[in-house]
């Protein structure tokens, strides 16, 4: 059974300016999780040298550092999270809250389980935002959350909503997902 998350970039995009037609998309943040180390467990390492955008390097709040590694030999150039068997979860959040700007878009990819070929356990990874808390569980998070299963599909969830479901068109691939928002 594979337990292993990884993460290959993530990207926030805001709109600036006046008027829709006037307004310049800006990068807010963008980390690559590209290291010059193998299998490091420190979520700052390099921060300077793999993050970008008018936010600057920014920290991670992991829950659980040891399980949480940047270029393990699973996925080079990654963030991976390797939740053990038993434990609850595994959670990484940028020690930002990012409620600023509108619209804006947010860019990730997702693999569930990177090391199951032919995706059949049960695992899967999730993105929360919005939420007011770091490291939120995706069911209970008051953002809004998204839920990959490693068998390809995918559920959409908020605290007051129940899930919507889709199934994905390749189980076999990592999930690229570009999200855009704008506020009321």
């Amino acid at each position: 059974m594979s337990l292993t998350l990884i993460i290959a970039g993530v990207a926030l995009w805001s709109l600036y300016g006046g008027p829709a037609f006037a307004q310049e998309q800006v990068l807010i943040f963008q980390d690559t999780f590209e290291v010059s180390e193998s299998d490091t467990t420190d979520l700052g390492f390099e921060n300077d040298e793999r993050q970008s955008g008018a936010l600057g390097a920014t920290t991670y709040s992991d829950s659980s550092e040891d399980l949480t590694v940047l270029n393990s030999e699973w996925a080079p150039g990654k963030l991976s999270l390797f939740p053990e068997p038993g434990s609850e979860w595994v959670a990484v959040s940028p020690d930002h809250n990012f409620a600023f700007g509108s619209p804006f878009t947010i860019e990730f990819e997702v693999d569930a389980g990177l090391d199951d070929e032919d995706n059949a356990s049960g695992d899967w990874a999730a993105v929360v935002f919005g939420a007011t808390s770091k490291n939120s569980w995706v069911i209970s998070a008051d953002g809004f959350g998204i839920l990959f299963r490693n068998n390809g599909d995918i559920r959409f969830l908020t605290a007051a909503q129940a899930s919507t479901r889709a199934t994905a068109v390749s189980p076999t691939a990592s999930r690229r997902m570009t999200s855009r928002f704008a506020s009321r």
